[in-house]
């Protein structure tokens, strides 16, 4: 039989009950992850176990998301989608991110629907692999990118 082979997501946030939360919804839904608590934590991480996705959090202490995000875009052989979550509701944090090369971008809260459907999106079915995908920074899998806020008629239930 052979073994299925899973996207692996990695979380970064500063706060645990944040990323235990994150974990839940991503592994219920058939995604492998691993974690990281900070900037350090994150960059270390992403290069032994490099993911198929990142899921980065904007404000933490030491180096901040978007200082991670910005070194990692830097690497040449850096591959992962990134999609930046932020408490940030102004739309110079999101347009921070974006100038900084990440691929999506969703305010917090969320619900668990919304993260789904943007994950999903960021890694399209058969492709586990992040080195085969080619992607232009700043843009999702369908071109555009998603902020929760821009969708009200959502229901909040399962909301982060």
């Amino acid at each position: 039989m052979e073994t299925m082979i899973h996207s692996h997501i990695l979380i970064v946030d500063d706060q645990l009950d944040m990323r235990q939360t994150l974990r839940v919804f991503l592994e219920t839904a058939g995604y492998r992850v691993s974690e990281a608590g900070d900037g350090k934590e994150a960059l270390r991480t992403a290069k032994a176990t490099p993911p198929d996705l990142i899921l980065l959090d904007l404000n933490m202490p030491g180096p901040s998301g978007l200082t991670v995000l910005k070194k990692l875009k830097a690497d040449p052989g850096f591959r992962a989608s990134v999609m930046v979550l932020t408490a940030g509701t102004d739309m110079e944090s999101a347009l921070a991110g974006i100038a900084a090369g990440a691929d999506a971008y969703m305010t917090k809260p969320f619900t668990r629907d919304q993260l789904l459907a943007q994950v999903t999106e960021l890694m399209p079915s058969g492709r586990t692999d992040a080195s085969k995908r080619n992607r232009t920074p700043g843009k999702t899998a369908a071109g555009r990118r998603v902020h929760a806020k821009a969708h009200p008629h959502m229901a909040q239930r399962d909301s982060l």
